[in-house]
């Protein structure tokens, strides 16, 4: 019997599913989404082999500002990844990324009169946290904050990403978000690992 595709909760605004619960796709991908719940696909049987295996999620408080001239690495993440030779994880190869960006005050206005944010987003590996190694992370999404519509119910914007990646060794992956996006916080950021 093939194992279904599943997703695990990282933020539902209604607080009705708790964020690390695990749905199946069809729910996930449908009623969930359609209210505004991030969900992130991840394998189930890599949840329960570190304290960060599976998914991570992290909340910054009152938020990381993303504002800078250039872009530089913010959020730290990390996540537990085995080797690309484990028969048991071999076909998990990607990375999907969330974060919940949401508007400065003055940036909130500026966008309630049409004016268009900028700058640039993107997932990225992240080897000079402590104990952790870069792996291969490929195929970055990029997100453009040019392309971000009017703030959702919830006053921000939920974006996804996704990355390939490739380990040589089983251990603690490094990832961040490495941004310039004047006006723009990260209320929390995720990660997880599937096929």
């Amino acid at each position: 019997m093939e194992e279904r595709e599943s997703y695990v909760v990282i933020w539902d605004p209604s607080d009705e599913y708790w964020e690390g619960g695990i749905v199946d796709a069809e729910l996930a991908r449908g009623p969930l989404r359609g209210r505004g719940v991030a969900t992130l696909p991840v394998e189930r049987n890599l949840v329960g082999r570190s304290a960060v295996g599976g998914w991570f999620k992290k909340a910054w408080g009152s938020g990381w500002p993303l504002g800078t001239n250039s872009p530089r690495l913010t959020c730290p993440m990390m996540l537990w990844v085995a080797r690309d030779s484990n028969p048991a994880v071999a076909y998990a190869r990607r990375l999907y990324f969330a974060a919940r960006l949401v508007p400065d005050a003055e940036t909130l206005e500026a966008v309630r009169q049409g004016r268009p944010l900028s700058g640039m987003i993107r997932f990225s590996p992240d080897s000079a946290q402590p104990g952790t190694h870069s792996g291969g992370v490929g195929e970055t999404t990029s997100i453009d904050p040019k392309e971000l519509k009017a703030p959702d119910e919830y006053g921000g914007w939920t974006v996804y990403g996704q990355a390939r990646v490739s380990s040589p060794v089983d251990g603690m992956l490094g990832l961040g978000i490495y941004a310039s996006a004047p006006g723009l916080l990260v209320a929390w950021s995720a990660v997880s690992q599937s096929r």
